[in-house]
């Protein structure tokens, strides 16, 4: 019974994929061997057959009072067996163990702060469904030394090829079986029928299965007619072992004791994409499209689908959230037919059946806006959702329903995006910093970095198009506004609020060079100096500090400390290895770039040192002070070899012939 979501404890952050289903059956003897293998195993793989509760398990060992004691910081768990970008699922993990959101832009830069996020952490990550063992590397490579992996799988090659140990989930004995099935069907164990000894068997004694029979009873079938319509369903050839048959089986029986109108409610579920909450509001949407009922009814015959174990729900009507097993995500995308145009119809409910419209048309809601995207390409309409992210109306609530992150990979999903798209992705991600922080900036940032983009017509009828724009439509000459303007004059015309409004271009511009910015400097930064194969930068600060920063993931990878005073100058070798600085406490010092270690001091200018250069072989650097003095030094020994004077005052900077 798989989906997301967040669950807090008093003791920590839980990231999971639901809480226990209902009915949830107690298994004491799993739990502690399952325990006792964990604690002595850096990844556990639970593996079984679809349907076996492997899941369930994991959400019980999550929430189990012992594994929180003994992973303090947390234990997160994560549905990566589905076609989820890597970093929506990094940005998940983060959330947890952060307790808020922050923003990377690439998959390395996500990388390098989860890196260093979980090197001194004690969590478990639990990873849900795994097919493929890079799927489990990927994670592994990230963790502390404190960190563990419990991961589920159907796939028993895992074992070895990760040399892990691991766990199998068989099916259940006869009296496991039938209490779930008397606490689905809402009976005691002691009150069941004869019958319910052969559901058992029908059911192979599989979890889901069982909560599907027992559903059945449990809204009103009798036992003999659940019975009898499972072995009806036994078709010639069936294999008992085959455990999707069997789910199918029943699935298929469930569902013909309900109204054709239900039965293809139902089926329409397979529009939505695996491992999802889908929120009540929507699964409304999409049932009342046609108008046949009231939203009531649609709550009811949700509430039904509950009781049935057709789908697992969590919360009060009308809020409440809703998914499915995944097996029963591949019974309806089996079943349903024609599903771009039920796409398609699904998004043109929530603007009263027009489609496809513009932000301001729609009643939105948060399904809505953190899934959109999926379901635009799946009704084959990309073009236009690429219009919805160039229209305010449709970022803005998008925004504020998620994240920018969110935005940002909305852009990223479109293939052909226009020169317009391309710059106003790029003033999103220059702006995702601040965003993250405050999205209430949002207007101001789009002004701020847009502004030098706006084409304004000049024009003697332009008076009537801004102020009058119906009458605008029937002068002369008309011009439509460009795509920028359009989106600046919605976000100014969107405020109800006090806002800062750029008048002039003042923050970076999305058509500039700038590709991002780095942090982390208490200071003024003096000096930067870059490695010759572009992977690192050294930066010297008036904090008295030097950094060393990684050019791709944008992450601070050093910290270099051990001057007095403000740093003025930095070089690096030719070949990356080391850095010279030059400090006002009027010494230089050599530093190794990838221990951060202090190698030499370099003393003998009497004022602050100004500038600094190293020759070719990186045997001897250069030095220029305030004393009006040069200085060489043997870089191996930290010897002084030259005093060069001559210079009547201070010697703002230095550089040395390629030959040295």
């Amino acid at each position: 019974m798989k989906s997301t979501g967040i669950i807090q404890f008093t003791e920590q952050l839980v990231n999971t994929f639901q809480k226990l289903p209902p009915h949830f059956l107690p298994r004491p003897q799993e739990m502690q061997e399952l325990k006792q293998l964990l604690w002595s195993s850096r990844i556990l793989v639970v593996q079984g057959k679809g349907g076996m509760g492997k899941t369930v398990l994991a959400i019980a060992i999550a929430q189990d009072e012992e594994v929180r004691r003994k992973f303090v910081d947390g234990v997160v768990c994560l549905p990566v067996g589905i076609a989820t970008k890597p970093i929506e699922l990094y940005q998940q993990l983060a959330q947890a163990l952060e307790g808020s959101k922050i923003y990377q832009e690439t998959e390395v830069q996500w990388k390098a702060h989860l890196s260093k996020l979980l090197q001194d952490k004690s969590c478990l990550l639990i990873l849900d469904e795994v097919k493929q063992q890079p799927e489990v590397e990927r994670w592994h490579k990230l963790l502390g030394k404190n960190c563990q992996i419990l991961l589920t799988t159907r796939e028993s090659h895992l074992v070895d090829g990760l040399g892990a140990k691991g766990y199998l989930v068989e099916k259940w004995d006869d009296d496991p079986s039938l209490q779930l099935l008397a606490k689905w069907a809402n009976v005691d164990k002691e009150q069941l029928p004869e019958e319910a000894s052969a559901i058992v068997q029908e059911c192979r004694q599989l979890p889901l299965a069982l909560a599907l029979a027992g559903g059945q009873v449990g809204d009103g079938t009798l036992w003999k007619s659940v019975l009898r319509a499972l072995q009806d369903q036994d078709e010639e050839g069936f294999d008992p072992a085959d455990t999707t048959a069997t789910i199918q089986k029943c699935i298929a029986v469930s569902l013909q004791n309900l109204e054709q109108e239900k039965q293809d409610a139902y089926l329409e579920l397979g529009i939505f994409p695996p491992h999802t909450k889908i929120s009540e509001a929507a699964l409304v949407k999409l049932w009342g499209r046609k108008g046949h009922k009231e939203e009531s009814q649609l709550q009811q015959q949700l509430t039904q689908l509950e009781k049935r174990a057709l789908v697992f729900a969590e919360g009060e009507s009308p809020h409440r959230w809703v998914w499915l097993h995944d097996m029963q995500q591949n019974y309806l995308q089996e079943k349903l037919q024609d599903k771009a145009k039920v796409h398609r119809e699904f998004l043109a409910s929530y603007a009263k059946g027009r489609f496809p419209w513009k932000g301001a048309q729609v009643e939105g809601e948060t399904y809505l806006y953190q899934h959109a995207a999926y379901h635009f390409q799946k009704a084959e309409e990309e073009e236009a959702f690429a219009q919805l992210l160039g229209d305010f109306d449709w970022l803005w609530p998008k925004l504020e329903a998620t994240d920018i992150q969110a935005l940002l990979l909305d852009f990223d999903r479109v293939q052909d995006k226009d020169r317009f798209l391309r710059r106003l992705q790029k003033a999103l991600r220059l702006s995702a910093q601040v965003l993250t922080q405050d999205k209430q900036q949002f207007a101001s940032q789009l002004w701020g970095r847009l502004l030098n983009l706006k084409q304004m017509k000049k024009h003697e009828y332009q008076y009537f198009w801004q102020k009058i724009p119906i009458l605008g439509r029937y002068l002369p000459h008309h011009r439509g506004r460009g795509k920028v303007e359009q989106l600046l004059q919605q976000a100014k015309d969107r405020q109800t609020h006090t806002w800062f409004r750029p008048l002039a271009p003042c923050l970076d511009s999305s058509d500039g060079a700038l590709l991002c910015t780095l942090r982390g400097h208490q200071s003024w930064v003096n000096t930067v100096a870059v490695t010759r194969d572009g992977q690192l930068a050294v930066s010297g600060s008036s904090d008295k500090t030097l950094k060393v920063w990684d050019l791709e993931t944008k992450e601070e990878t050093l910290t270099l400390t051990g001057h007095r005073s403000l740093i003025q100058a930095v070089a690096v070798t030719r070949d990356g290895q080391r850095a010279v600085s030059g400090s006002s406490d009027k010494t230089l010092k050599v530093w190794d770039l990838e221990t951060g270690e202090a190698l030499l001091t370099l003393m003998g200018h009497d004022s602050m040192v100004k500038a600094v250069a190293v020759t070719p072989d990186g045997q001897r650097a250069v030095s220029g002070s305030s004393d009006n003095t040069l200085k060489v030094w043997d870089l191996k020994t930290g010897n002084k070899l030259l005093t060069l004077t001559g210079h009547s005052g201070s010697v703002q900077a230095v550089a040395v012939t390629p030959d040295g």
